[in-house]
């Protein structure tokens, strides 16, 4: 041990040496000459942080953006979807018409590799015009949606 200084004691007792090994001081001196005229600095290691991905619609029944015709008493739309980076069992799914009506009952599938959501249609004159849309939201606040104009014919209402 090699002693870095001595500190006598206000009270004429012994002193105390603060002592390191000459590997440590040798190797802290080393690191700290190449950036002295920065200082010595201690840096904590960079930490990668993922930016989230929104869920991916990868399949729609009907496709998206064709009319959803409502010629019989129900019809089922669904929606497939993956997530690359949360658990897709924990999706949520929001189905609505116009943005403004929330539909239901909604039958969720979590039936791994297969995950999505089932919407059955009734047959409802009011839906006439309207936007169906499905909204799917993944635990990491992202989103994505898919939508299907309703139309609902003239025999049938």
């Amino acid at each position: 041990m090699t002693r870095l200084s001595r500190f006598a004691r206000g009270d004429g007792g012994r002193s105390v040496r603060l002592a390191v090994s000459p590997r440590a001081l040798r190797a802290w001196i080393a690191s700290c000459i190449p950036i002295l005229a920065s200082g010595c600095f201690f840096y904590l290691p960079l930490v990668e942080e993922r930016m989230n991905q929104a869920p991916v619609i990868v399949s729609t029944n009907p496709e998206a953006g064709d009319t959803i015709v409502l010629s019989t008493e129900t019809t089922l739309v669904w929606v497939l979807v993956d997530d690359e980076d949360d658990d897709p069992s924990e999706l949520t799914y929001l189905w609505t018409m116009d943005g403004e009506w929330e539909m239901g009952p909604v039958t969720i599938i979590n039936d791994d590799p297969v995950f999505g959501s089932v919407l059955e249609l009734s047959r409802e004159e009011q839906y006439d015009g309207r936007q169906l849309r499905c909204r799917v939201y993944d635990s990491g606040g992202g989103s994505t949606e898919v939508s299907w104009p309703v139309e609902v014919p003239a025999e049938a209402r």
